[in-house]
């Protein structure tokens, strides 16, 4: 167990592509991101191998011949994907399964030799160290216990006004608890009883990493387990990233779980073929690593060890507020669909100065203001795919895409904004298909931000300024000095009338 460790300060983002490798003891995975000089990032080839490692050692841990031939496998396919992509720079990394192998070096010696990767052996400080990072790069960070669950090892990373400060190393790896103590499949009870003492056991021993207010999920299994809950629960945002796994989630996936053979599981939606065969073992560790901590829930994270290894290299400094997470993840969208123009920040501007005048009589809070934020600067991002009903779109495109340091709710507040109309707060059918996520007082929150990001946008174009926030229901707009008639009733209509109808806001029009 080790402590105080933090991130090396980096003045210069080192922008282009990087390829990272992260090959565990049940999974291989290669991901290609591309890094904005502002720190944004999006990942632009992904694939994944299921070589099980981990699968079959011998007593004294060594790899098979299976293991190493399915593991020789997966990075040859990895290192011709990386051909075509035009050879970015390789960050590659192995985990528990390799780490604790008496013949690793055959078995890196001949990957140098077939694929020309040179695989770096993580030790199990290193593995919580990037997981941290990698989680650092997604969320606001702050005495969290973040539990990286891989196939042959559990980390756990305990952080302190945003560093880290102490890691340990369990050999509590899905796969590993797998073949030692579920024989049977489904696997009997006393199989799980006895599964169950082994972690409880080993998390006694890390007793000094407790006293988090919140856990965070890594890896995998946490990611398919919050699939398989979204899907159980019909949840309106389909992102495992910001979920949130409740006990009473993982109660209710033990009962259904438990009863099924490895073949019944693969068929339940958001399970994956691969990870149906360890998921009881991973789930039993989540369920003891929440009774453990005496908390209630568990935050999943898509962010872990390979997105750590992007920010080391690229130089992201970790850890970073929510507004620039913030900044990050819009500068990664317009990666995607283009850099955004000036109007679009302008809009944001402006809505967050109505914001800070209306927040507190609403009871607002940061959550509402970065959904404001988020929706202020992509109200428009719909039009990439039609013109026609382009709140819509843009809707579905805010529900889909990757966001940093954003809750659930805030996504899910930005998305109806942005779909919020003038005739009515949202349309009809809206309020059953997120009321798992959203309460009727957030509905209506998001179809007042929805006016707010509104009248920023008509500000916008019509060239008016909102003047300082202050006390008071009065606000001054400062239109610009050849202000017609038609630009006056324009004003009227989409500000004036609608916030003094929605926020009670009195305002002042000074033109020039």
């Amino acid at each position: 167990m080790t402590g105080g460790r933090s991130t090396r300060s980096v003045r210069r983002i080192r922008a282009g592509r990087v390829a990272v490798i992260d090959v565990g003891s049940h999974t291989a995975r290669l991901a290609v991101y591309e890094v904005e000089a502002r720190g944004g990032f999006r990942v632009v080839f992904r694939a994944k191998e299921v070589p099980r490692l981990g699968r079959q050692i011998a007593e004294d841990g060594s790899l098979s011949p299976g293991a190493i031939d399915r593991g020789l496998h997966a990075l040859d396919r990895f290192a011709r994907d990386l051909q075509e992509l035009g050879r970015p720079p390789v960050r590659a990394v192995a985990t528990s399964a390799v780490r604790d192998a008496p013949n690793r070096g055959r078995f890196l010696r001949e990957v140098r030799r077939r694929t020309g990767l040179t695989l770096r052996v993580l030790t199990g400080e290193q593995e919580a160290y990037y997981g941290y990072l990698g989680v650092a790069a997604a969320w606001p960070v702050d005495r969290d216990l973040i539990a990286d669950l891989g196939g042959g090892s559990l980390q756990l990373a305990r952080t302190r006004d945003g560093r880290l400060a102490a890691t340990c190393s369990l050999p509590l790896g899905a796969q590993r608890l797998s073949d030692r103590f579920l024989e049977h499949d489904p696997a009997l009870p006393k199989e799980r009883r006895r599964l169950v003492a082994e972690v409880d056991a080993w998390l006694n021993s890390a007793r000094r990493l407790r006293g988090a207010r919140r856990l965070i999920a890594v890896g995998g299994t946490g990611r398919a387990l919050a699939r398989a809950v979204i899907q159980l629960r019909n949840y309106p945002l389909p992102q495992a990233h910001g979920f949130e796994l409740r006990r009473r989630d993982l109660k209710r996936l033990a009962e259904l779980l438990h009863p099924l053979a490895a073949e019944r599981r693969r068929a339940l939606p958001g399970i994956g073929r691969a990870r149906a065969e360890v998921l009881p073992a991973g789930l039993e560790t989540f369920r003891r690593l929440l009774d453990w901590t005496g908390l209630d829930r568990i935050l999943v994270s898509g962010h872990g060890i390979r997105e750590g290894l992007l920010v080391e290299f690229a130089g992201l400094p970790v850890p970073a507020s929510a507004d620039t997470l913030l900044d990050r993840s819009l500068g990664s969208i317009g990666m995607t669909f283009g850099p955004f123009v000036p109007r679009q920040f302008r809009v944001r501007a402006i809505a967050e100065r109505l914001f800070d005048r209306v927040a507190r009589r609403q009871g607002w809070g940061d959550e509402e203001r970065m959904a404001l934020a988020t929706a202020a600067v992509l109200h428009d991002v719909g039009r990439v795919v039609d013109d026609w009903r382009s709140e819509r779109h843009a809707s579905y495109l805010l529900r889909h895409l990757p966001h940093l340091g954003l809750s659930h709710r805030s996504i899910g507040l930005a998305a109806l904004a942005v779909l919020a109309r003038e005739e009515e707060d949202l349309p009809r059918g809206v309020r059953r298909e997120w009321r798992p996520l959203l309460d009727g007082t957030s509905l209506k929150t998001a179809g007042l931000l929805g006016s707010l990001v509104r009248v920023a946008a008509s500000l916008t174009d019509l060239g008016v300024r909102a003047g300082p926030v202050g006390g008071g229901r009065r606000l001054e707009l400062h239109a610009p000095r050849r202000f017609g008639r038609a630009a006056r009733e324009r004003l009227e209509e989409k500000a004036v009338r609608p916030l003094a109808a929605r926020f009670g806001l009195r305002t002042e029009v000074d033109a020039g």
